[in-house]
């Protein structure tokens, strides 16, 4: 670290965030690394597309979500997330799945558009119409036109063959299918994989065998009898949320794909179960359909790697091969936070604790703990997505952002990506709000008195701001806002239109104006604010009616980079004459000092001083130890690979050689 009367801190920006808060002095890390990315060539601006617009997932489909009883649940995080699906109907342009809380979108990932929500029918009954149960992240497994969906509290399925052609829905039914969840699917190989399942209480006990007489007593019988290995040992064993169950290879018949599993949990339709049942354990008796307890505690997520199956619990980990009904524990005590919590890539798994820690599963089942727990993600509400064009990894939250891993360290994103999708040869992000602190007060219109409005055309009623034949404004002064708008910063912002006709609507922060809206959607802009004491204002034109559902109005934030504190290896004060910065980019850029004088005393800052043309601030203390902020003006190219404080003591330093070093 310290070469030639300097100290470098080159190697950290390529490691990024350190990864435990206990790593010692000079070691080399940053303490943080905010809105950049670190890279084996150094720290560059985090290359997400964040111009979000009427093109990307996430804008132009509110006009048709439900409006549940929170309405602001469906563009709560996690949501939207976004499967490609080419196969399910490509004639009418659908060619992905946009996931809110309780609707689902039919979408054209090539278009942007969306082709209509999906209708669910009831299983048992499929001429009944069902609605989804609000949950947690959407897993996803397919196979070609057949698709499976989970959020924990709904199974979804499209099954083809089925008598409606529909997508059926498993919970919420009043009869046999009550309360059955489904927490965990996947695809591993040709086979669907569940766990983490609930059966409903009429299914388990048998209680309703007219309708339904594959009751899990009989099933289990067939499995006891079935069973070598007798991994099913007593009599009243239940398929619990510690089991995990699969279908035969590629679902089985090819008219009637997955019919036997689907018999298995009560997903089956009245009129098919006194068909189905026989059928059902001749495949258990068969070794066709499988099924394992597994010592996990509440499975949440399932993974394939290779022709395994990897099952994460809450405490648990364990590999399974369906082939051959083997498995291999990888840990009893380590698991997962929550649904969302893993992603796969190429060679590896990465998952997110139940301590807040990050871990890597290797493709030769190595578990390597990567850390990381200081920087605070919210564990259960946390998503897992991947660009495998970037090969970087995205932990992302409603709180901090996103915990980026790149392929050389980790750093943090304001930014929180909720899925990644390929298809078409496109990676398809989408995304939730933007992390930061709310400019606008009550952005939910709760509270009519802190919005001005500009004439009788303006009301705010049931926590909906109206324009009705409008061409008049809402006003929010600076003095009403939850944390002031401040002149030339750059501001992330979101507007919910959720009806609209006959003119546009605007959002301006003072003199800095935004893009006329003239659609329904969930619109994102950045805008500079302008004027002294900018107001957000929401302006009406063309004679508009509008309803606005939500303004969201949050800074971006100037990209930082601290380094870990480094000390001097006399141990001694030594003074610091210069800091010096180098790469392809860094116009704008400033820096600062926190340092002590001796071990016990307290730190502090200087002010910054922005590096000049050649990459040198001049700046000068003496101290015991230190670190460095570094900070880059907002929305701008970033790209450093070299930075160094430059020493006095016991060099002979003059400005000229200073320069030069």
């Amino acid at each position: 670290m310290a070469s030639g009367g300097k100290i470098e801190f080159n190697e950290a920006l390529v490691r990024g965030l350190r990864p435990d808060v206990r790593i010692g002095i000079n070691a080399p890390f940053l303490e943080s690394c905010n809105d950049c990315k670190t890279t084996e060539f150094g720290v560059v601006e985090q290359d997400i597309n964040v111009d979000m617009s009427e093109s990307d997932p996430i804008s132009g489909e509110a006009i048709a979500l439900t409006e549940a009883a929170s309405a602001t649940k469906q563009f709560a995080f996690p949501f939207p997330q976004i499967f490609a699906h080419e196969s399910i109907d490509p004639s009418a342009g659908v060619t992905g799945l946009l996931c809110y809380d309780i609707d689902i979108f039919k979408y054209d990932i090539d278009s942007g558009d969306s082709q209509g929500i999906l209708t669910l029918a009831e299983v048992l009954t499929p001429s009944n119409s069902e609605t989804i149960i609000s949950g947690t992240a959407w897993q996803e497994a397919r196979f070609n036109r057949v698709v499976f969906l989970t959020n924990g509290n709904t199974f979804i399925s499209y099954l083809p063959h089925s008598s409606q052609d529909s997508w059926q829905y498993l919970t919420g039914s009043t009869n046999i299918a009550n309360n059955t969840v489904v927490d965990a699917l996947a695809r591993v190989g040709n086979r669907l994989v569940m766990g983490g399942i609930t059966l409903g209480a009429d299914f388990l006990a048998g209680t309703n065998a007219s309708v339904a007489p594959n009751d899990w007593s009989t099933l289990l019988t067939a499995w006891q009898e079935r069973d070598a290995a007798n991994s099913v040992t007593y009599d009243n064993f239940a398929l619990d949320k510690s089991c995990i169950i699969w279908s035969m290879d590629a679902g089985g018949e090819y008219y009637f794909p997955f019919v036997s599993l689907m018999g298995m949990i009560g997903h089956m339709e009245v009129t098919e179960y006194a068909k189905i049942n026989e059928a059902v354990i001749s495949m258990i008796d068969a070794g066709r359909l499988g099924m394992m307890p597994l010592p996990c505690k509440d499975i949440k997520v399932i993974k394939p790697m290779g022709e395994l199956a990897i099952v994460y619990g809450l405490a648990g980990i364990v590999a399974v091969s369906l082939n051959d009904y083997t498995k291999k524990v990888i840990s009893t005590s380590t698991g997962v936070a929550g649904r969302g919590c893993v992603v796969e890539t190429e060679d590896a798994h990465y998952f997110i604790d139940v301590s807040n820690d990050i871990w890597r599963l290797s493709s030769d089942l190595k578990l390597e703990k990567l850390g990381y727990k200081e920087y605070g993600l919210s564990k259960t509400n946390t998503v897992a997505s991947y660009d495998p064009t970037e090969k970087d990894i995205y932990f992302s939250d409603d709180t901090v952002g996103s915990l980026v891993l790149s392929r050389s360290g980790a750093s943090i994103n304001y930014i929180a990506p909720t899925s990644t999708s390929t298809a078409h040869l496109r990676l398809v992000y989408t995304f939730n709000k933007v992390i930061g602190t709310e400019s606008a007060a009550t952005p939910f219109f709760n509270v009519d008195s802190d919005w001005a409005k500009g004439d009788g055309t303006v009301t705010i009623t049931g926590n909906v701001l109206r324009f009705i034949a409008s061409s008049s404004t809402a006003t929010q002064a600076s003095g009403s806002q939850a944390s002031a708008v401040l002149e030339d910063r750059k501001y992330r912002v979101s507007i919910l239109i959720r009806s609209i006709s006959g003119g546009g609507i605007k959002v301006s922060l003072g003199t800095g104006n935004g893009t006329t809206r003239s659609a329904t959607g969930y619109f994102f802009q950045t805008i500079t604010a302008g004027g002294a004491t900018p107001s957000i204002v929401i302006t009406a034109s063309g004679g508009v009616t509008a309803d606005i559902g939500e303004i969201s109005v949050v800074a971006v934030p100037k990209p930082e980079l601290v380094t870990q504190f480094a000390g001097f290896e006399s141990r001694l004060p030594e003074t610091i004459v210069g800091i010096a910065i180098a790469g392809t980019d860094h116009d704008g850029a400033d820096v600062k000092i926190s340092y002590r004088y001796d071990k016990d005393a307290a730190f502090t800052d200087t002010s910054y001083t922005t590096f000049d043309d050649r990459g040198i601030a001049r700046v000068k203390v003496t101290c015991f130890e230190f670190k460095l902020s570094v900070r880059f003006p907002d929305d701008t190219d970033i790209g450093i690979d070299k930075l160094s404080v430059m020493l006095a003591s016991g060099q002979k330093l003059g400005l000229k050689e200073m320069l030069a070093a």
